[in-house]
């Protein structure tokens, strides 16, 4: 390869880099602002639609309804850690990846969602067995009953800090439950749960849609640096800062 060709070569790299990841950085920024933004407001706009139920509304809900039900849990036998409902998880560094970069990350290792009841307005419900998330737990602590570790400490090369956690929720905790409507034979209802959250419904809307909101804002930054890469490519392109050298032959 000549001298001509190695700097044509060198010259185009850094623009064509800049370029190339302007676009890639646009294009996933455009993804998160139009379906995944579009997916997140539907569910906000459903969250916000589902009806608030008590023992005494439910016969006026369609079976199927998604709604939600605020009350505490009572009548529900202790799985194991003194609580009803929990996930045991471990701990596994750090994400990596947007839009949960810097967070913890955490591997299920058992998960007990049973059924439990909830005492409401009027009444009891029950909340069938599922595979139901469980959000802003009222309990953690480590496997041993003792406290969890600060993840910012967590290391697992270190093997005197605990590296693992059970969250979750004992009877009595006053819990959102966010699911189906579901009616039996005999006119007994039932909630098939997506989420258990503890708090009170407008603490979880507010939770919920904060999520929401995530995606669009991340979208618009990565729209922003992949311009401002595009733009940078363009400028040295255009600017030619890099001097041609002369090759052998050539008057100097």
């Amino acid at each position: 390869m000549g001298p001509t060709m190695a700097w044509i070569e060198s010259r185009w790299q850094v623009p064509a880099a800049l370029i190339v990841l302007g676009t890639l950085f646009a294009g996933a920024g455009g993804l998160l602002r139009g379906p995944l933004a579009a997916g997140a407001a539907e569910e906000a706009d459903a969250l916000w639609a589902a009806p608030v139920v008590d023992a005494r509304s439910l016969s006026a809900v369609a079976a199927g309804t998604r709604v939600l039900a605020y009350g505490r849990i009572v009548t529900a036998a202790e799985t194991r850690h003194g609580l009803v409902a929990f996930v045991h998880e471990q701990y596994e560094g750090t994400e990596t990846t947007t839009p949960n970069k810097g967070r913890p990350r955490w591997r299920s290792l058992v998960r007990q969602t049973p059924a439990l009841q909830l005492e409401v307005d009027g009444g009891l419900l029950l909340i069938a067995a599922g595979n139901y998330a469980l959000e802003s737990a009222r309990h953690e602590r480590a496997p041993d009953g003792g406290p969890v570790e600060g993840t910012l400490r967590l290391d697992l090369r270190l093997v005197d800090l605990s590296t693992q956690r059970v969250r979750g929720f004992a009877a009595g905790d006053a819990v959102t439950v966010d699911g189906a409507l579901t009616a039996a034979a005999d006119g007994t209802f039932a909630l098939q749960p997506q989420r258990l959250f503890g708090g009170d419904v407008s603490a979880y809307r507010a939770t919920r849609g904060g999520d929401v909101a995530i995606p669009p804002v991340i979208g618009a930054l990565f729209i922003a640096a992949g311009l401002l890469l595009f733009t940078l490519g363009g400028a040295v392109v255009c600017r030619g800062r890099l001097a041609r050298p002369a090759s052998q032959g050539e008057p100097s």
